[in-house]
């Protein structure tokens, strides 16, 4: 088993600004939670991200199904401009299975790290090797979504692929 995962809280004033909108919308639909602060804020669910909102992202979109809690995800949504990165057509694929063939779609282990932390994780300079082509650059947000408000069960990433 892998170490737990820490991550750096990114300035997000480096992410690209389809980014930045993405998660600034996610924020907003979590809304402010208790006013006095004791309760958690609740999480938006899949159903609270209008695609209508953020259409220009959403060839670069991927959503999650947590299953298992967390122990493997299913993808259920696939942009297009992912599914070309990657080379595969990954629409209804577990992670688990396709780690299995070589092919590593997602860190999982950062997947995880999403739902117990309840919040977003913003990653920049990161680097892949897309299946056939050479290393490609890229940044995300990843952000966790519930049905209840509370349980993580979905995670939808946002990808912008280039120079960083």
């Amino acid at each position: 088993m892998s170490p737990p995962l820490h991550r750096v809280p990114v300035d997000i004033s480096r992410l690209k600004t389809p980014l930045k909108n993405f998660l600034k919308y996610w924020e907003e639909k979590r809304g402010a939670g208790d006013v006095l602060g004791k309760l958690p804020q609740r999480l938006p669910s899949k159903e609270d991200m209008d695609p209508v909102d953020f259409r220009g992202l959403l060839n670069k979109v991927m959503l999650f199904e947590v299953l298992d809690g967390g122990e493997d995800f299913k993808i259920r949504i696939c942009g297009q401009e992912v599914r070309e990165i990657l080379s595969l057509p990954v629409k209804g694929e577990l992670l688990s299975d396709l780690e299995k063939q070589g092919i590593v779609v997602a860190d999982m282990d950062a997947f995880r790290f999403v739902i117990s932390s309840r919040e977003p994780l913003c990653e920049i300079n990161r680097s892949m090797a897309a299946v056939g082509r050479p290393y490609v650059n890229f940044q995300s947000v990843l952000v966790p979504l519930s049905t209840d408000g509370n349980l993580v069960d979905f995670l939808m990433g946002a990808y912008v692929y280039g120079e960083n």
